[in-house]
């Protein structure tokens, strides 16, 4: 893919802030930029061909582009801590069969823990580097455009391909699991409060 040399993408060292994060946008000195969370429902099952068929789709989508964008991923070990400890707690309240099942997937997913398991997410970096236009409404504008006509290509592939725009929630927690790289990514609310801690190099957060 080709692109123009002054459409650089906003790197990860222009997120070592301090950059505002508003709406989901994220602001930098160079660009405005939004994170797309891009998924395909049950990526995992699907055979090695199928897998192969889904990333060649998203990688044609993004080489059709006319304007550029860039891969993000990340790799981070899950945490099912809280998950377990519920299961054990309802095995322990249910008797029968029901206690029995709450058990046995409690110690499957002790079984997980100890492995352990990795989970790949994938997201698109969708720009206007801030020299395209000269007024901040237009950049917003040309970014909604772009963010509509990403997402429905991704629609386009089939096979349960889709993509989130994250908010300013969901752009911290990426953030957050880019940064921390060995901290397990928790199932539940205690790790939207854990992103806090990269807060320090955000200014401006608003919902």
């Amino acid at each position: 893919m080709r692109q123009r040399a002054d459409a650089r993408a906003p790197a990860t060292g222009d997120l070592v802030g301090p950059f505002d994060v508003r709406g989901g946008v994220i602001r930098t000195p160079a660009a405005v930029a939004h994170l797309l969370e891009v998924g395909a429902a049950g990526y995992e099952l699907l055979s090695p061909a199928e897998r192969e068929a889904v990333d060649a789709a998203l990688l044609g989508l993004v080489g059709a582009l006319r304007f550029p964008v860039r891969w993000l991923v990340q790799a981070v070990p899950l945490d099912l801590a809280a998950e377990r400890t519920h299961l054990e707690q309802a095995a322990a309240a249910w008797p029968g069969p029901l206690g029995e099942y709450a058990a046995a997937l409690a110690r499957r997913l002790g079984a997980w823990e100890a492995s352990p398991v990795w989970v790949r997410r994938r997201a698109l970096l969708v720009w206007v580097d801030r020299r395209e236009l000269s007024s901040e409404d237009a950049r917003l504008q040309e970014l909604g455009r772009r963010v509509e006509l990403v997402a429905e290509r991704l629609g386009r592939v089939g096979r349960g391909v889709g993509a989130e725009v994250l908010g300013t929630e969901g752009v911290l927690l990426w953030l957050y699991r880019t940064w921390y790289k060995d901290r397990p990514l928790s199932t539940g609310p205690a790790m939207a409060q854990a992103a806090a801690g990269a807060l320090e190099l955000v200014v401006g957060v608003q919902p």
